[in-house]
């Protein structure tokens, strides 16, 4: 038998408040009626509830107050919460949204209006906290691999210099500290990357926020992003000599923030997997409304079988290519590409070289 949804609720009034708990536990939640002055703390965290219902204007205490309490304990902050009120202003609705209201429900209501509004609030909590869950197991398995080869040489260094600092060279002591250094680096990179994956992946639970980080309120020369990145990457790589661009204009409606996360992880990765004197070229022109950028490198290409594992992080992101090589660049390409339904295609051949193609609108 499922456990009962619990719900714990706010209301002075107590035919109301008797007529809510009597048609909520008509459709099998647990009710708990709370007077307004509670010790909120201590009975949420006893109740733990599933979702929080509450009047407006109470005479112990406001549900405005009740609410901006909650949200000041960390452990609360996630229970979804709603609103009875018989009338509300644009200040009192913009007022209980901003302290983190889910929902207003105006009296009088219907038992189906009310019903339906929690099993909705219930749903898009229950939502969040698998896409939530789900990521977080994804990432479990996938980051100790991405940071392993790092950790060892920072690990396996720092103990040569600790256990044998007194029959080390000074050029010993120097260049096992430069190598600490290049993978202390290279782990700071790899966790920022990860923590830039994470903020993409929790922009599928807000389309607010996702357009937002995706367009911007004017438009972006995309080829000066371009020169902008290539200008960084220049920066790490010091291959200068190695880089061709063929860039026209184009006017893209996209931020200048998801073009250039997009962007610079590619011609990182471009250079990345080449070696030096590997050409690197970036190719860039409008074509059908959209600019159509073209990244390549004769480097060291992919295998067929790899080509394939990243064919399914286009489609899936990065739970579907755990432990592969390319680690956390690709992924949030591949991120920001799928929220703008524009997937990069990939061609390559091992040993050979890479192209990838993005159509940016």
């Amino acid at each position: 038998m499922e456990e009962q949804l619990k719900i714990v609720l706010f209301e002075d009034n107590p035919e109301v408040s008797s007529n809510i708990q009597e048609i909520l536990e008509m459709n099998d939640f647990k009710v708990f009626l709370l007077e307004a002055d509670v010790n909120l703390k201590e009975e949420i965290s006893l109740i733990n509830p599933d979702l929080i219902i509450s009047d407006i204007m109470m005479p112990k205490k406001s549900g405005f107050q009740i609410l901006e309490e909650l949200r000041s304990y960390k452990e609360f902050f996630d229970i979804p919460f709603i609103f009875l009120t018989a009338k509300t202003t644009y200040d009192d609705l913009r007022k209980g949204m901003n302290f983190g209201a889910d929902d207003y429900i105006y009296k009088p209501f219907s038992s189906d209006d009310l019903v339906h509004s929690i099993k909705l609030r219930l749903e898009k909590a229950n939502h969040i906290k698998q896409k939530i869950d789900e990521f977080s197991n994804n990432i479990a398995i996938h980051v100790p691999h991405e940071m392993r080869t790092p950790l060892v040489s920072l690990l396996g260094y720092s103990s040569l210099i600790l256990d044998d600092y007194k029959s080390l060279s000074d050029e010993d002591v120097i260049s096992f500290t430069e190598r600490i250094n290049f993978s202390a680096k290279r782990l700071h990179r790899t966790i920022e990357k990860f923590i830039q994956y994470s903020n993409l992946v929790l922009l599928e639970l807000d389309k607010d926020d996702r357009n937002k980080f995706l367009f911007g309120n004017s438009t972006v020369e995309i080829s000066e992003v371009i020169k902008s990145c290539v200008e960084k990457i220049n920066h790490l790589y010091k291959r200068e000599d190695d880089l061709k661009i063929r860039l026209e204009t184009f006017n893209s409606k996209l931020s200048e923030l998801s073009l250039s996360t997009i962007l610079f992880e590619l011609i990182d990765n471009a250079f990345k997997f080449s070696k030096q004197g590997d050409k690197v070229i970036i190719e860039g022109k409008p074509e059908d409304n959209k600019y159509k950028i073209e990244i390549f490198n004769n480097g060291k290409g992919i295998s067929d079988q790899n080509l394939k594992k990243l064919e399914e992080l286009t489609k899936h992101g990065i739970q579907k290519y755990n432990r592969f090589e390319h680690g956390f660049g690709l992924a949030i390409v591949s991120k920001v590409t799928n929220y703008l339904g524009e997937p990069m295609t990939l061609e390559s051949e091992k040993d050979s070289f890479t192209k990838v193609t993005l159509r940016i609108p």
